[in-house]
């Protein structure tokens, strides 16, 4: 009787789980997998918001020249397409990009990262169709992503 619930809850849990699937913050969840305790979160930018975007990037920069962890997360939408973009410093001096896109894209629905080349530049991409400036690591765009599994 056991068994049967078991398999009939993970059941459950699967369907939800496929159901919320483009509903969840993948974004969200891989950059504060990345983070460091005690950083600094400058914030969730949505489009287009420019004066959060600025003080965002501003945050970030700062963060980065004290050495201190950070976190700051840009979501624009294009034409057809929504990107979100992540970069996540640590208090060693390095830091990672992550994006995650919809739509019209060669990996929708998936987790892609790259490490940002040591000494880690950051490199601000000003508002084009996405509105907002965005905040990059130098230099943008990076020959190569690597899937992020961010749970193991």
């Amino acid at each position: 009787m056991q068994r049967a619930l078991t398999i009939i809850l993970l059941l459950v849990f699967g369907v939800l789980g496929y159901w919320c699937y483009e509903r969840l913050p993948w974004i969200d969840i891989a950059a504060y997998s990345h983070s460091q305790r005690a950083g600094v979160h400058c914030g969730h930018i949505v489009e287009p918001d420019w004066n959060r975007a600025q003080a965002a990037i501003d945050c970030a920069i700062s963060a980065r020249e004290h050495g201190r962890p950070f976190v700051v997360i840009f979501s624009v939408h294009g034409i057809d397409e929504q990107i979100s973009s992540a970069v996540v410093g640590d208090s060693k001096g390095n830091a990672v990009e992550i994006v995650y896109a919809t739509g019209m894209v060669t990996y929708r629905n998936t987790l892609m990262r790259h490490h940002c080349k040591a000494p880690v530049q950051l490199q601000l991409d000003p508002p084009t169709i996405y509105h907002v400036p965005r905040l990059h690591c130098a230099p943008w765009s990076p020959t190569e992503f690597k899937r992020d599994y961010f749970l193991w």
